[in-house]
């Protein structure tokens, strides 16, 4: 049978949306696009794609008010989301991974065209179809009480509990991909989360949740798409129990500082990067490859200036940098994958 068309909610007016004969909605590329476009209004801003400097969409630009109110919704909403149990939420992330996956994609193709990153390779689809398989292992993860004592006198289990509602700060380079390690494991807990992305990618974000918020509750999972001030307030929210932060060490020691007050639990996942050494005895044509694309397949500003820097001995350097030149070369035709 074939899927049938019909008509769009007035939100997502620019594009029709597709249904399964099942009635679960396929979405289209336009159409996931069109749910999240803010109204015309001086409250969006418009995102540029990286590799082509054409526009992507426009995004929301939310404020710390905005922010309140996903918090308030977020506390509302989380009580009796935990009070669902374990198994009740695994199956509702069991049923966002699918629903992710109808839209992998759609999302692909955003998230290519938004961060920069081609869509074949350890790149757009691979992340996307990460997304589903992270969010199946976290639904699938055992959590029965764990007996820490037994002596036939005393008896002591570890249990774990929600800690409430819960802030996720992301980066740009694994957007999506990122998101969904912080956000899962905080909703299998039986936790609400507000999310703050990176002002590079809020739309692969925005569109991630929005697929994923087909199958959670109302308010259980926001995302605040603002700028520096926002993030500021979430990391000192005192609605908000933990903080998640993948990015700059500088960010995540100001994280540090702004949750201090609140004595928040924090996860900091904080940057650096790697250097490539290369000694004197390798082969530069079989190296090239896998180092050229280790050092930028996730840079997004300019493919031809790597992430990690790379230390060659002086006798292989030049033949080093002929050989990652073809590399170079050969990846301004890897973008459309």
């Amino acid at each position: 049978m074939m899927p049938t068309t019909l008509e769009t909610s007035p939100r997502a007016s620019l594009a029709a949306k597709t249904y399964y004969p099942s009635g679960v909605p396929m979405e289209t590329y336009d159409a996931l696009l069109a749910s999240i476009t803010p109204a015309p209004g001086p409250d969006r801003r418009t995102i540029f794609d990286p590799a082509t400097g054409e526009a992507v969409g426009d995004a929301p630009v939310h404020t710390v008010e905005d922010l309140q109110h996903a918090v308030d919704a977020a506390a509302a909403a989380q009580p009796a989301w935990a009070a669902l149990g374990h198994d009740a939420r695994s199956a509702a992330l069991m049923k966002a991974a699918d629903a992710v996956e109808r839209s992998a994609e759609e999302l692909a193709q955003l998230l290519s065209r938004e961060q920069g990153k081609p869509l074949n390779g350890p790149n757009a689809r691979f992340e996307v179809g990460a997304c589903a398989a992270w969010l199946r292992a976290t639904a699938a993860t055992p959590l029965d009480p764990e007996t820490v004592v037994d002596d036939g006198e005393t008896r002591a289990e570890l249990h774990y509990r929600p800690i409430g509602v819960v802030g996720a700060i992301g980066p740009w380079n694994w957007p999506m991909m990122i998101t969904v390690w912080q956000i899962a494991p905080a909703l299998r807990m039986g936790n609400a989360v507000v999310v703050k992305p990176s002002e590079y990618t809020p739309l692969s974000v925005l569109a991630l949740a929005s697929i994923i918020n087909q199958e959670l509750p109302e308010g259980l999972l926001s995302v605040v798409s603002g700028g520096r001030d926002v993030g500021e307030a979430l990391a000192s929210h005192d609605a908000i129990g933990k903080i998640m932060f993948t990015g700059s060490t500088a960010t995540g020691k100001a994280i540090i500082r702004s949750s201090a007050d609140t004595v928040k639990r924090l996860t900091l996942e904080l940057g650096g990067n790697d250097a490539g050494i290369v000694l004197p005895d390798s082969d530069p044509k079989a190296i090239a490859e896998g180092l050229f694309w280790g050092g930028v397949h996730q840079h997004r500003p300019d493919l031809r200036r790597p992430e990690a820097p790379v230390r060659a001995r002086v006798p292989v350097r030049s033949r080093l940098l002929r050989a990652c030149s073809c590399c170079c070369c050969h990846a301004d035709g890897q973008r459309s994958g």
